[in-house]
């Protein structure tokens, strides 16, 4: 055994071990280090069982021992040709001793590192010490009040608090709107600060002295004594801050009708006086403190103004988890933005806006007070994506499609790895590119559209920077709202084209384990797509998606090449053909036959099929007829309407070529594609109602209230208009809304009755 072969497995597990220790954690590095010892106790055994000068060991702690001494020595050798010209002994007892002690000491330097780059572990044991609970509180302005105490307000912080911090839901985000969230924080560690006693505790104080331990904070809070009397009080708690959030929404909804570009937001004066009036009413005024023990400093600090403790709770959550992401280098740039937290303690004070549900207008009244919240936060360039996304996805169920486009660009220039955000914003693009969408304020959609495009042209994804002058303009032969111009649909739909595609190779297996490894800070966000459903179920509904965006671009075409913009085109060439095979595969999977699509896709336009009449069939029968859970038509209606799809049941595929999906996503893409379609004249109406009824019965479904988005949806909603003349897809959404609110389906059968 030559010294530089040593000397070169001596560098591979030093770098592999420094290489753990750097982009993993100390779980992860203990795990590589007791493989490779085992794997080197292995290896260096079988190599003392060699014969070496013709005597083979009789026993295999001796073939170790002889193998480890001739390889200590190969390894000393050069070292040792530096003073002497014989070849090195081997170590000894004594040697073997430094040599030990010396690997304990470079591994627990390598632990110390990881220990370093990972997150800090939060002590809340002594968020409820150190302030009492002083008898006789009284406001300000002298008055006497039968009022909680100061140490009493204390205590009920420090509980509020404990409760918000396990509340920070940043890492996954719903895919739609109103939908659930599967996975929470997983990077504040709590750690309860048990000390020992006696012995066993000055036992553990000596070892922890010299093993590294993680990076440990305090966290302490201190609230003053009630100050005066809010001046602000329309009635609940938070009526000071709801005001204050409804004057910052209406600013920055009415920003953009002003020149110029939406970030310059001009606060008008009548609002700043409202908002000073809030600040001015502040009846809880918390401190918070970090500190690190270890180290003998204070980490962070800063004092917070709430209108009430419920508030002030959500806000010091809020700046604490902010904090702790911003040293954790496995957190996503995207779950965290403002410096001191307050986006967060947004989001927290936004998801408890909820409320008795009888009917949608409550929560649509719900949504509202959501939307003013987190439009106070998120109006400046430092924010959280995870907030902006969750605004854009409220403004989506409020139909501001604009402002939500506008939220998902600045979210794609800030944070270009937030692929849900990309995925929404692709959504976006192909919703406001939609032929049936109509703009009422022009002046604001070109402000909005020329930031997009502006964003979307930097990130290579269109080929201008902003809207024309005719790009949005009345509808021809109508006096009503204005529409986009053609060309500019082509702009968009090619931008959320290209992101698709781009999704589509990161929602590969390869790339994903690729992610998981190399990249440290997303690597809680790739683990569950290992899992073939949650893989699967995204990256089908992404393909589906394409052919979304492929359908309208091709109505596009349609539309320029009647009048002589441009050439008939004959379909895609043989690369998008390929790529799309996949979607046509998962269409097929939902409705049963996904000819209608392929042709429009891929056959040149006088090959189309011809314009169907809308709401043919036995389906045409009124609200009574149908349902998502209905039964189905029967046996001779089946054969007069070929158009019907039967049930089929949620699969994920095993096999690449299996033509079954158990995607939710791809359903709803699908019957956003076929409604497309249906308002073409180009399909039936059947296919909507057939994916929309896989979305609805999908266990795994994210939406919480499905008819609430479905109703919202820009490609849906011509379809449920009261003049429309689909009366299966009306009778779908007006069972799903009984069955979303059940409340209403009480009154109704007693209405009945």
């Amino acid at each position: 055994m030559t010294s530089w072969v040593v000397w070169a497995v001596t560098v591979a597990i030093a770098g592999l071990i420094g290489f753990t220790a750097t982009h993993f954690s100390v779980r992860t590095l203990r795990y590589v280090t007791a493989t490779t010892v085992i794997l080197l106790l292995v290896a260096v055994t079988a190599y003392g069982q060699t014969p070496a000068g013709g005597k083979v060991p009789p026993d295999l702690e001796t073939a170790f021992a002889s193998a480890a001494d001739r390889l200590a020595a190969a390894w000393f050798r050069p070292l040792w040709a530096l003073w002497l010209s014989r070849h090195a002994p081997a170590p000894g007892r004594l040697g073997w001793s430094v040599i030990a002690v010396t690997l304990l000491l470079g591994y627990r330097q390598a632990e110390k590192w990881a220990l370093s780059r990972q997150a800090p572990q939060l002590d809340t044991s002594k968020l409820t010490d150190g302030q009492p609970s002083i008898a006789g509180d009284v406001f300000r302005d002298g008055s006497d009040d039968d009022v909680l105490t100061a140490g009493q307000r204390h205590d009920w912080l420090a509980a509020e608090v404990r409760f918000r911090l396990a509340a920070v839901d940043v890492y996954a985000p719903s895919i739609l709107p109103g939908g659930t969230r599967s996975d929470g924080l997983a990077s504040i560690a709590e750690a309860s600060g048990v000390s020992g006693g006696g012995l066993a505790g000055a036992v553990i104080r000596f070892a922890g002295t010299l093993w590294p331990t993680p990076r440990r904070y305090e966290l302490r809070v201190w609230v003053e004594g009630v100050p005066r009397r809010p001046a602000v009080r329309t009635g609940g708690a938070r009526s000071a801050i709801t005001q204050a959030g409804t004057a910052l929404a209406r600013t920055a909804r009415a920003v953009t009708i002003q020149a110029g570009t939406p970030k310059a937001v001009t606060v008008q004066a009548g609002t700043v006086r409202e908002a000073d009036e809030v600040r001015a009413a502040t009846a809880t005024r918390v401190t918070v403190e970090l500190d690190e023990p270890a180290a003998g400093r204070t980490v962070a600090s800063k004092t917070i103004a709430a209108e009430t403790i419920d508030e002030a709770a959500s806000m010091v959550a809020g700046y604490v988890a902010r904090q702790i992401f911003a040293r954790d280098p496995a957190s996503p740039k995207w779950c965290y933005g403002a410096s001191d937290g307050r986006d967060l303690g947004a989001l927290l004070l936004a998801r408890q806006e909820r409320v008795y549900v009888e009917s949608a207008d409550d929560v649509r009244a719900s949504r509202t007070r959501q939307i003013e919240l987190l439009w106070s936060v998120t109006g400046a360039d430092r924010c959280a994506g995870v907030v902006r996304y969750e605004l854009a996805g409220l403004e989506d169920m409020e139909r501001e499609q604009l402002i939500a486009l506008r939220l998902h660009a600045m979210n794609r220039e800030q944070y270009p790895r937030f692929f849900r955000g990309t995925y929404r914003l692709c959504m976006s693009l192909a919703m406001v590119a939609n032929p049936e969408y109509t703009v009422f304020n022009p002046a604001a959609a070109r402000v909005i559209l020329n930031e997009t495009l502006d964003i979307l042209y930097r990130a290579g994804r269109t080929v201008i920077d902003r809207c024309g002058d005719d790009d949005i303009h009345v509808k021809e032969g109508t006096s009503g709202p204005s529409v986009l111009s053609h060309a500019l649909r082509e702009a968009l739909l090619t931008s959320a084209q290209r992101d698709l595609r781009m999704m589509r190779r990161q929602m590969s297996f390869p790339a994903i384990a690729w992610n998981t490894f190399w990249r440290r800070d997303e690597r809680t966000v790739w683990k569950p797509q290992w899992r073939l459903t949650s893989r699967q179920g995204f990256r089908d509904g992404v393909c589906v998606a394409e052919l979304l965006v492929a359908v309208k671009h091709r109505l596009n075409e349609r539309y320029l090449a009647q009048r002589g913009d441009r050439d008939a085109g004959r379909g895609p060439g043989f690369a998008e053909r390929f790529r799309q095979r996949k979607g046509l595969s998962v269409v097929s999977a939902i409705v049963g036959d996904s000819t209608v699509v392929r042709t429009v896709l891929q056959a040149p336009f006088d090959a189309w099929p011809l314009a169907r009449p809308a709401a043919a069939g036995p389906f045409a029968a009124g609200p009574s007829a149908a349902g998502p859970f209905a039964a189905g038509p029967s046996a001779a209606d089946r054969s007069a309407a070929p158009g019907w799809v039967p049930p089929t049941r949620d699969r994920a595929r095993w096999l690449p070529w299996q033509a079954r999906t158990a995607s939710w996503q791809a359903a709803y893409n699908t019957a956003c594609l076929y409604a497309v379609l249906v308002q073409q004249g180009l399909a039936g109406e059947e296919q909507v109602v057939a994916s929309l009824r896989r979305v609805v019965l999908n266990r795994d479904s994210g939406m919480e209230r499905p008819h609430d988005w479905i109703s919202n949806d820009p490609d849906i909603a011509p379809l449920l208009r009261r003049d429309s003349p689909y009366a299966l897809v009306r009778a779908f959404l007006e069972a799903q809304e009984r069955r979303d609110y059940p409340i209403m389906q009480i009154s109704h059968l007693h209405a009945g009755q």
